[in-house]
């Protein structure tokens, strides 16, 4: 992993130029601006040898977003991780004169080492399912643990090849001891925890 390396400012740059042309060593001037050896012998070797103290010219587009604006956006993520980038750059344009695309919102937060969340489903209880769910709960609770651990290998669940007509008349004769589940209730269908410990 390559180290990131601090710039040194162009006033700094000309106070060890200064310092330098004045007669002091190198070490001494390193000791007064208080950086390394190496950095100090850098910028009076550039100054000799090119002329300069600024830095080349870079290659390739400079960044859009300043440290303010990546800062906002993680924030943003932080705050409520299920946004999408581009609800974050809509925001984010909205609010400040310069305009970001959703690619530059995931890269700002890819390079933070942010992850974005996904809400979890959830089934929809309509009224009539939830007067099932309740009715259920009301009928079968406050049993003891024996209820609930009695379990048979050939127990049904909410699958629609249980509810087809043949299945549920066949079951009407052979099964009449069989509990009859609210559907989409994994929470109090014990079989589905069953299943889980199974798989």
């Amino acid at each position: 992993m390559v180290r990131s390396r601090k710039e040194t400012t162009i006033s700094i740059r000309k106070l060890i130029i200064f310092l330098h042309s004045s007669g002091k060593s190198v070490r001494n001037v390193a000791k007064l601006v208080n950086l390394s050896h190496s950095t100090g012998q850098y910028v009076i070797k550039r100054f000799k040898e090119e002329n300069r103290i600024e830095n080349k010219v870079r290659k390739g587009r400079p960044a859009m977003s300043t440290q303010r604006d990546q800062r906002f956006i993680i924030r943003k993520f932080v705050e409520n991780p299920s946004l999408s980038a581009l609800k974050v750059s809509a925001v984010f344009n909205e609010k400040f004169s310069t305009t970001i695309s959703p690619e530059t919102v995931r890269r700002v937060l890819r390079a933070a080492g942010v992850n974005g969340r996904s809400i979890r489903r959830k089934f929809f209880v309509s009224t009539k399912k939830r007067t099932l769910l309740l009715s259920f709960a009301v009928m079968y609770g406050g049993r003891g643990a024996l209820v609930w651990g009695c379990m048979s290998a050939s127990g049904l669940d909410n699958d629609p090849m249980h509810t087809a007509l043949n299945i549920r008349l066949w079951c009407l004769y052979n099964c009449p001891q069989n509990l009859k589940t609210p559907p989409q209730s994994p929470n109090l269908n014990p079989i589905e925890h069953i299943w889980r410990e199974l798989e």
